[in-house]
């Protein structure tokens, strides 16, 4: 399970991705981008603001009081959907992507890539745990058997 103090610095993180996501986006919207493009990008870094808001929320839940549904919730949202929006922001080649676009984005993907591994290493952990509890809490107890 991952610390509060890394989940604190990845909030800080996130509001500076923020801040450069719209100040670039403010540049993109005045180039010579196709029109598609002009609507998409606004679209997505919205999505992902959203997103981000959400799948945080979960993962922070999850860790903290050991749900399994908040992780998993946090999981599928990462990599079914932050990570492809992720990866259309860093890699788009009909896009104008400015250099300081190109290093937030990049330490974006690795914070979801280091997500994704650390969270299914968690709910995996997690789930035998509460597994084992469960099978504690069902058997019988040799203690009070015996009188």
């Amino acid at each position: 399970m991952a610390d509060s103090q890394t989940e604190i610095d990845h909030r800080r993180y996130k509001q500076h991705t923020v801040n450069c996501d719209v100040s670039c986006a403010r540049f993109e919207s005045h180039s010579e981008l196709p029109a598609v493009y002009k609507a998409v990008t606004p679209t997505v870094l919205l999505i992902m603001s959203i997103l981000e808001v959400i799948r945080l929320y979960c993962g922070y839940v999850g860790n903290l009081k050991e749900r399994v549904p908040e992780l998993a919730v946090f999981w599928m949202v990462t990599l079914v959907l932050q990570l492809p929006l992720c990866l259309f922001s860093l890699l788009n080649s009909e896009a104008i992507i400015l250099p300081m676009e190109v290093s937030v984005q990049a330490i974006l993907l690795a914070f979801v890539v280091v997500e994704l591994i650390v969270s299914t290493s968690t709910i995996s952990h997690m789930t035998s745990v509460q597994e084992t509890k469960f099978s504690l809490l069902q058997s019988p107890d040799s203690t009070e058997t015996t009188t």
